[in-house]
């Protein structure tokens, strides 16, 4: 493989978009895509965040690959590692950022299953995030908070941990609304103590949306689970077998659509929701009572039939009768970017292979910095305006450019045998309408 410097004869065309009103989700379990890709690209993973236009045809695509999300945080819990097993190996809520129209995952508030650990970073900042905060990274891995799961305890007057496992705004009024992952007794402004089980759903109020957002008064029950499972019932919605689905199990993904429900508690917007019980990749409304959401014409999920995951962009993966969505957000009139980065081997060992799946299909230049192992470290970036990713981080090399093959453009890079631990930092870089595309970034471990 050469190594060239730095320079615009590197780059050719433009990265490949997701169209308007576009699904933007994660995964319960792990799946695959609709479509055969290259094995990093193809294996959708819970800390996947995936995008996909729902269509006749469509094949979902990563917007924000796991691996990405471990190269922005950096090592977390002060073992000199990046790949972890655990946060964000799940990410359960998504929420896009106010008032954003740009297409890059730094835009993306989002909560996590676990607690991200909370060391303190080399430039002396402490770093944590816990699963009931909802925050965005930014860059040196740090976290700018939309709530804080404190906030949320205090509007319930509860200490319970929150795990948020839904998150949706409605920034005009500004509602927030929230699912937990378990089952709690809270105290509310409208329902006064009462258990609000992991199906359930409760909103807060806030001064306004920002970051953080300040809670203005007393949280407020929305709807029992019992609720939500009537309106599961009342869409006609089958699973993936075929059953007619008849509760929500777990209420997963929650996102502010058009118009309003009045119920016992008050009056809500409506709102797209999906479920643990809802396989198939099934997204329902509350309008009506409770129908199957409609999205670019497509009906996200059947009525006369087993859903399936292909409205979403996915077949059927390692665990059976899975294709339950979990984060749940959408995207009208906007198109995120989804040029990333993947590989079938996040750490390898000296000798081997360092494998990296680009996206687009189109010459790909990879720039490459090589680092020690370093405890609670972040990967330098800096600001690449007009870009898929906004942010280019620092590197020592180029490789390529490297031709795509069969829609895909791979690079295999040997590694020599060592003695010392240390991270391969990737990035993709092409060409777009507005000039050099980045990708998302890539860390690959090398472990003797």
């Amino acid at each position: 493989m050469r190594i060239l410097p730095w320079t615009a004869a590197l780059l050719s065309l433009a990265a490949p978009l997701c169209a308007q009103d576009t699904l933007i989700f994660t995964t319960l379990h792990e799946e695959l895509t609709r479509f055969p890709k290259p094995t990093g690209l193809w294996l959708v993973d819970p800390g996947d965040v995936m995008c996909v236009t729902p269509s006749g045809n469509p094949d979902a695509m990563k917007f924000a690959p796991h691996d990405a999300w471990l190269t922005l945080i950096g090592d977390d819990d002060n073992d000199a590692s990046i790949w972890e097993d655990s946060p964000p190996r799940k990410i359960d809520a998504l929420l896009w950022k106010f008032g954003s129209y740009g297409p890059s995952p730094r835009e993306l508030f989002f909560s996590t299953a676990q607690n991200v650990a909370g060391c303190v970073n080399l430039n002396g900042t402490p770093r944590a995030l816990l699963d009931g905060d909802v925050a965005r990274v930014q860059a040196d891995g740090q976290f700018q908070f939309f709530l804080r799961e404190r906030q949320i305890r205090n509007a319930f007057q509860t200490q319970d941990d929150l795990n948020v496992d839904a998150v949706a705004a409605d920034c005009t009024r500004n509602i927030v609304y929230l699912s937990f992952e378990e089952d709690h007794v809270l105290t509310t402004q409208n329902a006064g103590v009462v258990l609000v089980e992991d199906g359930g759903i409760v909103a807060v109020r806030v001064t306004a949306c920002g970051a953080p957002s300040t809670i203005a008064g007393p949280g407020a029950l929305v709807a029992h689970e019992s609720e939500v499972d009537g309106w599961v019932a009342n869409s006609g919605v089958r699973d993936r077998s075929g059953m007619l689905a008849t509760a929500i199990k777990d209420t997963d993904g929650l996102h502010v659509t058009s118009g309003t429900f009045q119920n016992q508690w008050g009056q809500w917007n409506n709102l797209f929701f999906c479920g643990e019980a809802l396989t198939g990749t099934s997204v329902l409304v509350t309008a009506g009572g409770g129908s199957i959401a409609i999205i670019n014409g497509v009906p996200m999920g059947r009525a006369a039939a087993a859903s399936t995951g292909e409205r979403a962009g996915l077949q059927g993966g390692p665990v059976p009768h899975a294709l339950s969505l979990n984060g749940l957000e959408l995207r009208t009139r906007v198109r995120p970017c989804h040029f990333v980065l993947e590989t079938p081997d996040p750490v390898i060992a000296p000798g081997d292979a360092a494998v990296v799946e680009a996206s687009t299909g189109t010459p790909t230049a990879f720039l490459l910095a090589v680092n020690p192992n370093l405890a609670c470290y972040a990967h330098p970036t800096m600001p690449w305006a007009n870009s898929c990713f906004p942010d280019l981080i620092q590197f020592q090399a180029v490789l390529g450019p490297v031709a795509p093959a069969g829609g895909y453009t791979v690079l295999s890079l040997g590694v020599p045998l060592v003695t010392t631990a240390f991270d391969l930092v990737f990035q993709g870089v092409t060409v777009g309408g507005t000039g050099p595309q980045l990708s998302t970034p890539l860390t690959i471990e090398v472990q003797p």
